[in-house]
């Protein structure tokens, strides 16, 4: 059909009347273009889809003309030229164009063969546009539902929908009368849903509202009376609106169902389907209308209330009067909370205020250009770079602070009025003092979380548009952020914003619901998996401890309720912005990998960075090799020695097991697995903190060869270290705390003590082997142990030298051997150097000790204190580093120095610590989109806010931790409302309930924490009390194989077997398996819930995908080692 030129020609001259600036083309579109050329888009692609939004757009504004643009055809859509011209230049500013003019193009319209010639590129636009018609064509009768709003995952792409609802129902729809009737269907289905809930959010008010005979003061607004049966009347007038849009839903799907094109699907089961698809994607009106019904209630709690409070009679204090004074003061802290959340919003959105921006001008600009120096040119960027986002930090915790400044004054005078009020009304005999002062405290709570509500929901509605602006603002993404992102060593960023925008939420992210975007008979693979796993775990634990058979009929049951429940959580639906979200994640972590490959780049994540480092492959490989050359610990091999490996680390547990100088199970422990075994390989971290960026190795030998020995000599040597060597070991920052307030105790901190650090340069690479396995046969026998599990020593030195010595690994595609030192990542590596250690470190322990001074020690990092000159210190530590020609130490003095993760400082004779945060270390966590359980972000808000207060020794210093961990979490996108929850949950024993913000007020509140948690022992202090534990003392006989497993059972019946009553599980976590646990719980509950075996305590953990470091770095060698 030809198209209604006068319409749009009537659209033309009323555009044409407003005098505009001139401009090329429309803007709109042009931001358009540029937002398509950016994901990758071809031109051609970008003006098909162009054509096709300024199509659809007028129809939407021109409902009355789309009769004029179909055939009589269902579904059958045939555009002319002379449309599709004047569509293009629609919304297109122009010059002003005269009468004439347009009547000179009104031409008669082009043949049905003209047009195809003329517009090819609409055949392939054909099966999208139809499909779209069928889910527009419903919105016509939209104007009939007076209540109903269509959502947004109606108005996507109906192809996505298609596919999700194939996958759930395991159907195919292919033809094209199946989809459209899918669509229309899923519309309606919708309404109907929607409708429902709205009446019944209605109805709930209406019955709330007969039963306290009040309406809240919005309703009787809406109803434009004050009359209670008035304000009725409307309001079931109301009610029985929705009621007839229900029922014309209903009618409408009855007609619908007439038509129904599937045969081998019914529709009552493609109806049971499309519902759950609905409520899932709905599940929000639910709860938001659950949180209506309770501001409802509490709104006639709070009128009833305040009545109750007015209607006392005092004589001594007007409780009126009062009542405006807090509320005075709680809207004064309103506002500047407004604006303090605002800031935070934009610290969320990545859309600084532009006073931020200023600070880049003080930074002298990018002018320095090295001369065939690439690498010197990057490093002066990333500097600058660097230095610039340092000082917004800093900018923003000054911005913070002040906010909580004038917060905390406020609430300073709130406590004030309260204690007066409180004294007046205690002091008055007439009437119940505390009940009125109850009440008038529940009065102004309620009243502070509804300000508190209405300045946050202001805020929330701002957020799309500080989105669309951030978009279209040009300098905002040209300048300098504050949130953590990669370390870029290239000239140029070959990456796009989105991805760059996915690589800046770091190695530990994780994609959101990874398994529900693929294939179905995958997804099937999955579930046999997570099945077969959870299955056996519990029919072994209920074999062992409770003698159940294997082939039990409660077992049978047990594992058909797991797999259905398993199915229903893998093929439920899913909402259509997960769906979108997960879908475009995969896109980019795939287009990543591409332009890794394509470029030849090599992503690692840094030393002490937590972020990515993005590098070429090149450049990368030459800072390896100089690592090989500086250390000489390595020689390269010419043939694959894992064969000889492996036969001689079988000999040789062969010959010591012939001898009984090992036990059966000692053997079987340390005896490799063929057929997981392989070579180690090495990969470095890049050190971004330095000069030049040197590497440091780190070697995988997770399946060596030699591993399962060096685990259980680690096992059973790491305990002996704890225990003799433990007076001079360092264990983490609180131990050391802990140590120097002993060192305080006896008088010897004084005003001029200084404190000196010093590490050991490449340790596990210098540590010479033949010595260090000679000082760990001396190690044992100075400490009396001449056996050790029943092994001899000698026997020990003889293992520990198979690790040492056979430790070949694959970097490349070459084979190296370490001839120096051990491998950095083998377990007892670690504890070899400290034994090596000890032996070094005896002569400056002595003079510690002999001048009362303490001396600690971290691996390779050494902490003193010092009440001598400071020359005579640095003569000690230069004779030192002549000790052993291995062992070299650079050292610092002063009276303020940083030691592992605190920084310690001498005031005048007084020890200060708080949280030190290394310059190089990025205010990186797990971002709060990645796909983790959610307690595990509430996890980490818990652990920093602990650690803050056990170092911090001053409630100063403490709040400036408390806030750069609130910066830290919001620039890794944790909402202000979570960070708030969750330190209100730590501080709720201590602080006020009337406190404004969730932090401690006072130094007592303070000091009372930092007493209780100081008292608690650290997970690393526990692990090391446990290993000292379980160190056998008697170590010299010998226990044949059946007596050992004789005492084994004697021990295990003298003591409750702890294992009995619990049951550990694992499933996978995703974000849509958020209700996976109690499933769990629920499914073993019903099954023996009349058994002895409901008393077993089931404890279910669970195991993350793949994260983005494991998706996106490979670090394993090739097959053919």
């Amino acid at each position: 059909m030809d198209v209604n030129v006068t319409t749009v020609q009537n659209i033309l001259l009323v555009q044409n009347q407003r005098k505009k600036k001139k401009c090329h083309g429309n803007l709109k579109d042009q931001r358009f273009r540029r937002k398509c050329r950016a994901k990758g888009m071809k031109s051609r692609n970008i003006e098909k889809l162009l054509l096709r939004r300024k199509l659809i757009h007028h129809k939407k504004k021109n409902p009355a003309d789309n009769t004029m643009k179909f055939n009589n055809k269902p579904g059958h859509e045939n555009v002319s030229s002379t449309e599709i011209n004047l569509m293009r230049n629609l919304t297109k500013r122009k010059r002003d164009i005269s009468a004439q003019d347009i009547k000179s193009n009104t031409r008669i319209s082009k043949s049905t063969s003209s047009i195809s010639v003329a517009q090819p590129k609409l055949k392939k636009l054909k099966r999208r546009t139809n499909l779209n018609t069928a889910m527009t064509t419903t919105i016509t009768n939209n104007t009939a539902y007076k209540y109903y709003r269509r959502p947004i995952y109606l108005k996507r792409s109906p192809m996505i929908l298609i596919q999700m609802l194939t996958n759930i129902i395991n159907y195919n729809f292919k033809k094209k009368e199946e989809r459209i009737f899918l669509c229309r269907r899923l519309d309606l289905l919708d309404k109907y849903y929607y409708l429902q809930v709205h009446q019944q959010l209605w109805q709930s008010y209406s019955d709330i509202g007969i039963q306290q005979h009040r309406w809240p003061d919005q309703l009787y607004t809406m109803a434009k009376t004050n009359d209670f049966q008035i304000c009725q009347k409307y309001l079931d007038n109301y009610i029985n609106t929705i009621k007839k849009e229900i029922d014309t839903c209903h009618i409408q799907l009855n007609n619908q169902a007439q038509s129904y094109p599937v045969t081998t699907l019914s529709l009552d089961q493609l109806d049971h389907y499309l519902k759950a698809f609905v409520d899932c994607q709905r599940k929000y009106l639910s709860m938001r209308n659950n949180k209506q019904l309770q501001k409802f209630i509490d709104n006639f709690h709070e009128k009833q209330l305040f009545e109750t409070i007015s209607a006392y009679h005092l004589t001594i204090v007007d409780q009126n009067q009062y009542i405006n004074r807090l509320m005075n003061i709680r809207e004064k802290q309103a506002t500047i909370y407004e604006e303090l959340l605002m800031l935070e919003m934009r610290v969320l959105c990545k859309f600084l205020p532009k006073n931020f921006d200023q600070l880049e001008q003080f930074i002298a600009p990018m002018i320095y250009s090295a001369l065939n120096n690439d690498q010197k040119m990057i490093e002066v960027r990333n500097k600058r770079y660097k230095t610039i986002q340092e000082a917004k930090r800093i900018w923003l915790n000054v911005f913070l602070k002040s906010y909580e400044v004038q917060l905390q004054e406020y609430d300073q005078q709130y406590e004030n009025e309260f204690l007066q009020l409180e004294s007046h009304l205690l002091n008055n005999t007439n009437i119940n003092g505390s009940c009125v002062y109850q009440q008038i405290q529940q009065h102004m709570n309620y009243q502070t979380n509804k300000l508190k509500q209405q300045v946050s929901m202001k805020i929330r509605s701002l957020r799309g548009i500080l989105i669309k602006n951030r978009r279209r603002s040009s300098s905002a993404k040209n300048t300098v952020g504050v949130w953590p992102e990669p370390y870029l060593d290239l000239l140029t960023n070959v990456f796009n914003r989105y991805e760059w925008k996915y690589l800046s939420f770091g190695p530990s992210c994780i994609r959101i619901n990874q398994s529900a975007i693929r294939p179905r008979h995958q997804q099937e693979i999955a579930i046999q998996k997570d099945h077969k796993s959870i299955y056996e775990k519990v029919r072994s634990h209920l074999n062992e401890h409770y003698f159940v058979p294997m082939t039990a009929t409660i077992l049978k049951q047990y594992s058909s309720q797991l797999l259905h429940d398993l199915n229903l959580s893998y093929f439920s639906p899913l909402s259509y912005n997960d769906q979108t979200l997960a879908l475009k994640q995969a896109k980019k972590v795939v287009s990543i990998q591409r332009k890794i490959k394509k470029h030849h780049l090599i992503l690692r994540v840094t030393d002490k960075g937590y972020n990515f480092y993005i590098g070429t492959e090149k450049e990368f490989d030459k800072k390896a090799q100089n690592f090989f050359q500086d250390t000489n610990a390595f020689i390269e091999l010419k043939e694959n020695p894992f064969n000889k490996i492996q036969d001689n680390v079988i000999h040789l547990l062969n010959q010591i097991r012939a001898k009984n100088f090992i036990f059966q199970w000692q053997y079987n422990k340390m005896m490799s697995n063929r057929i997981k075994c392989q070579l180690a390989h090495l990969y470095f971290n890049p050190k971004t903190h330095k000069d030049g960026i040197p590497v440091r190795p780190i070697e995988n030998t997770i399946n060596a060869p030699t591993t399962n020995i060096s685990n259980y000599l680690d096992e059973i040597i790491r305990p002996i270290f704890d225990k003799e060597c433990q007076n001079t070991t360092i264990i983490d920052g609180t131990s050391l705390i802990q140590a120097l307030h002993q060192y305080m105790r006896k008088g010897l901190f004084k005003s001029t003590t200084l404190f000196c650090t010093f590490d050991i340069r490449n340790l596990y690479t210098m540590l010479p082997q033949e010595e260090a396995l000679d000082i760990l046969v001396e190690f044992l026998h100075v400490h009396g142990y001449t056996k050790v599990e029943g092994i001899p020593s000698e026997t020990i030195r003889l293992l520990a030298s198979i690790v040492l010595k056979e430790n070949v690994f694959v970097y490349g595609k070459n084979i190296y051997q370490q001839v120096l030192g051990g491998a950095m990542g083998s377990s007892f590596t670690l504890t070899l150097a400290n034994i090596f250690m000890w032996k070094w470190q005896k002569e400056l322990v002595r003079r510690q000790d002999m001048t009362g001074e303490y001396y600690g020690r971290y691996i390779d990092d050494v902490f003193m204190t010092w009440n001598k000159s400071e020359n005579a210190l640095k003569q000690i530590l230069e004779n030192a580093n002549t000790w052993h020609p291995n062992i070299k130490l650079e050292y610092k003095i002063s009276k303020s120095r940083p030691f592992l993760d605190i920084l310690l400082t001498n005031i005048n004779g007084t020890l200060s610590t708080s949280v030190y945060h290394k310059p190089a270390a990025e205010p990186y966590v797990v971002p709060f989109i990645s796909d983790h359980p959610r307690h595990v972000f509430e996890n980490i808000v818990q652990t920093s806010l602990r650690r803050a207060i056990k170092y911090s020794s001053t409630f100063q210093l403490f709040n400036d931790e408390r806030r750069y961990i609130e910066s830290t979490f919001l620039y890794n996108g944790n909402p202000s409302s979570f960070i708030d929850k969750t330190f209100r949950k730590l501080f709720s024993d201590y602080i006020s309930s009337r406190s404004f913000l969730p932090f401690l007020d006072n130094e007592a509140q303070f000091v009372q924490m930092h007493i209780e948690l100081s008292g608690q022992p650290s997970r690393q202090q526990s692990q090391v009390e446990m290993r000292i534990a379980t160190l056998t003392t008697d170590n010299e006989h010998l226990v044949e194989e059946s007596d050992k497993k004789q005492e084994f059972a004697i021990q295990e019946n003298k003591k409750p077997n702890e294992f009995q009553n619990k049951l550990i599980i694992h499933y996978t976590h995703e974000k849509r398996f958020n209700t996976r646990k109690r499933d769990l719980h629920r499914i073993f509950q019903e099954t023996f819930v009349s058994t002895p075996i409901i008393e077993t305590k089931l404890i279910v953990g669970n195991r993350n995908q793949k994260s983005t470091m494991k998706e996106l770095i490979r670090k394993l060698q090739d097959r053919q080692y």
